[in-house]
């Protein structure tokens, strides 16, 4: 474990990561920041590493929106089979109590009366990137322990689960529908990926990284093609505004410009989490079939589909299966059907 990682602890406890500027960031993470977002490579060195991360199970529900309970086998009948599941699972940088994170679990408990958990990992969420990285396995295979014993213990079926997970998180659900299938031999119904961490993934095998195969149904929203992925990963795949520019609004200043806030590097990144969230309240996120999406963006002509971003995207909108939107540059992103119009 870095030696950083009681000065981190102490950044967390006192505010809220992405309020932290750039140059509070660890050296080191500072230092491989830097270099994903200039598209530069970092460098995997998992030989020796001993995964020591124990991510808690947080359950959020109508009746405790704020603070939640933390799940454990004494407890797990808290969780109530006969309502909808919903998992989160924050990503590097970002924790559940970051504000984004709220706002989507805000969004769903509104629309919902469901049982939200988040898959909290955040003690580590400020480390270095390659840390965290070599850090995913063993998350994805605890929180995969932990829904099977949920499954077991409160008859919950995991193939009506819907798993949200951005950048690392949505490495982790994929790590997690893979280890379900092999711990309990069942499937998650659903993992919708926000900007998944895509450097030491891109290239990985596809037991290493995110694929369609990992849930029942897996959608994919691309907004970056520094810190996501870039190739199609899921069943449906939408790639907002072309995804290797800004997206609208966002400068994404470089982290080599200290005095910037955290927010501000990732703003691309991170309008993944907020298109979803405006999915979750509204229907004016509509995206059109992009066949050639993400090597070419432009919408497809005389045999266009469009089908819904986000949250109502459930199945495959055949014969298509990769999608262009575009957004405005502030809320409500989405314009409905007025850019094809």
């Amino acid at each position: 474990m870095p030696s950083e990682l009681l000065l981190i602890l102490l950044l967390v406890a006192g505010a809220h990561s992405l309020e932290l500027k750039v140059e509070e960031l660890p050296a080191e993470t500072l230092k491989e920041l830097v270099l994903i977002h200039s598209n530069k490579q970092v460098a995997e060195n998992c030989t020796n590493h001993k995964p020591g991360t124990i991510p808690q199970f947080l359950l959020f529900n109508r009746d405790h929106r704020e603070t939640p309970i933390v799940l454990s086998s004494s407890n797990l009948d808290q969780v109530l089979p006969e309502k909808e599941t919903v998992v989160l699972i924050p990503g590097w940088l970002t924790s559940h109590d970051t504000p984004f994170f709220k706002e989507m679990r805000d969004a769903y408990l509104e629309r919902y009366d469901c049982n939200l958990i988040i898959v909290d990992w955040s003690k580590i969420a400020l480390l270095p990137y390659t840390y965290i990285h070599c850090e995913v396995p063993s998350i994805g295979l605890r929180a995969a322990k932990f829904l099977c014993q949920l499954s077991r213990t409160v008859e919950l079926e995991l193939n009506q689960m819907h798993v949200v997970g951005y950048s690392f998180g949505a490495q982790i659900a994929g790590y997690l529908g893979r280890y379900v299938r092999l711990q309990c031999d069942q499937e998650i119904g659903r993992i919708t990926a926000l900007d998944a961490a895509g450097p030491l993934y891109e290239s990985a095998a596809a037991n290493k990284s995110l694929t369609k195969t990992d849930a029942l149904f897996v959608d994919v929203i691309h907004t970056t093609s520094s810190f996501g992925m870039w190739k199609n990963c899921g069943k449906v795949d939408f790639h907002p505004n072309c995804e290797w520019r800004p997206q609208p609004g966002c400068r994404d200043p470089s982290p080599t410009d200290k005095s910037a806030p955290v927010a501000d590097t990732l703003c691309s990144s991170l309008r993944s989490v907020e298109y979803m969230t405006e999915s979750i309240q509204s229907t004016q996120l509509i995206a059109v079939s992009c066949s050639l999406c993400s090597r070419y963006c432009h919408p497809d002509i005389i045999t266009e589909v469009y089908t819904f971003m986000g949250e109502e995207c459930r199945t495959i909108p055949k014969p298509a299966k990769n999608f262009m939107i575009r957004t405005r540059d502030t809320r409500p992103y989405g314009q409905g059907m007025l850019p094809y119009e």
